[in-house]
This record gives C-alpha cells, structure tokens and sequence, in this order.
C-alpha cells in the first residue's frame, strides 16, 4: 500500500514542476475537487438507491419522522 501513495504522490509532485500561471493551477485544482465531488455523488446515490429511499425519505427524516 506504501509504495502505492509514494508512487502516485511522485506523479502528482512532477506537475508542480512546472512554472504555470496562477490561473491554471487555479483550473487544475476545480478539476481535482470536481472529480471528488463526482465521486462522493455517485456513491451517495448508489446508497440510495440500495436503501430504496427518494425525496420524500429526505423530507420525512428532515421532520424528524425517520
């Protein structure tokens, strides 16, 4: 597992080698913190789906009534 982390930390730290523009580390970064998102949304909805829960669920545990 160690040398998996130490293998793409390396990948990542060779992109800051380069001189780039605030602008498109800025890009960069929405990018990483957008395919998260994406990730945990998936997930999210995946959960949902398993417990057969939909909107009204929400509304119901929002009322206290889970």
């Amino acid at each position: 597992m160690w040398q998996f982390k130490v293998k793409y930390t390396y990948e990542i730290l060779k992109m800051f080698r380069y001189d780039l523009p605030q602008e498109q580390w800025d890009e960069i970064r929405e990018m990483i913190a957008k395919y998260f998102a994406d990730k945990v949304t998936k997930e999210v909805d995946a959960f949902w789906d398993e417990k057969g829960w939909s909107e009204e669920t929400m509304k119901e545990g929002a009322n206290g009534n889970l």
